[in-house]
């Protein structure tokens, strides 16, 4: 069980970096430096001058650093998906007596050969902006799924016990109802920017601190909300540390929760202040990954008792 929990916590952890570098992408326009899929300018390497591409392609299409960071993001899709399908086929080969280990496995490895197929899709569409928020939600859904089954491996190889009591399966239901809000939040966190690209190229002259007037009712939710899930996450911590039943782990990973939720707030209060800028956009999806990811950890890590970390 160790050597499959440490391939699969490679694999998850692979799975955030793509997200962050998708954000990269996203913020940075490059989503379509290469126009063509699964090849770039109909090359598997993207070219490096203009003298390299087809005929038939206009060059002012073509821009260097857009089309190597749509690679790169390629690249590493390829290698997030090996690696997931690999974690599955290990888990039905090896592990199929332990469900919460294999059919997140299993699931995962679907979802992202569908991830794969949508993401070539999309850009045969041109990048249409709902399926870029849908192609989000799923990647938020996929690094979910492994990270539960890291967790319960990682579970099964201390011989943890499940030992439900009636507080913690309330707390599991709490956090994981916060966990599907947090996987909407992301979603409209997209839809947002969906928004702020519509403006751009209807007013691409307006400053940016003046984005936020034209995107409408879908920024308000997105930032209420965003405050809720903050207090919501502190109200749900702050009541099962207080009970003191909970193990060291699960209570180190509640601080972690509740301190990601507040410095996600901060982060949205900065972006809107200073108009978006780039790199606290990436930054607003790293934290926000990370939280849900914590927050799946909580769910999955409530109910279970071991030695030595066992109250």
């Amino acid at each position: 069980m160790k050597k499959f929990r440490r391939f699969a916590m490679a694999a998850t952890s692979a799975t955030y970096f793509l997200i962050f570098f998708g954000g990269l992408v996203r913020v940075s326009g490059a989503g379509l430096g290469c126009p063509d899929w699964p090849k770039c300018f109909d090359r598997w390497i993207p070219p490096i001058n203009i003298s390299q591409l087809p005929a038939d392609i206009d060059p002012a299409q073509f821009n260097f650093a857009l089309a190597w960071i749509e690679y790169f993001n390629r690249l590493i899709g390829m290698t997030v998906g090996i690696l997931i399908a690999i974690t599955g086929l290990w888990a039905l080969y090896k592990f199929r007596s332990h469900k919460k280990i294999v059919i997140p496995a299993v699931l995962a490895a679907f979802l992202v050969a569908y991830q794969g197929w949508q993401g070539g899709h999309m850009v045969e569409m041109k990048l249409i902006p709902y399926m870029i928020s849908i192609h989000m939600g799923l990647a938020f859904i996929l690094v979910s799924m492994m990270t539960y089954l890291t967790q319960q491996a990682w579970l099964v190889e201390i011989s943890a016990r499940y030992q439900p009591n009636p507080q913690s399966k309330q707390n599991r239901l709490w956090v994981g109802l916060l966990t599907l809000i947090s996987i909407m939040q992301v979603i409209s966190g997209s839809q947002v920017r969906q928004a702020i690209d519509e403006i751009l190229s209807r007013m691409p002259l307006l400053v940016s601190t003046e984005w936020w007037k034209h995107v409408g009712l879908v920024d308000e939710f997105h930032m209420i909300t965003g405050v809720l899930v903050a207090i919501a996450s502190w109200q749900i911590g702050t009541q099962i540390l207080r009970k003191r039943n909970s193990t060291d782990h699960v209570n180190r990973l509640i601080w972690i929760m509740m301190i990601l939720s507040g410095v996600q707030v901060l982060i949205g209060a900065v972006l809107s202040m200073l108009g978006v800028p780039a790199l606290m956009q990436i930054f607003h999806l790293l934290i926000s990954t990370l939280f849900a990811g914590s927050l799946v950890m909580i769910y999955s890590s409530l109910g279970y008792k071991w030695e030595g970390d066992a109250k």
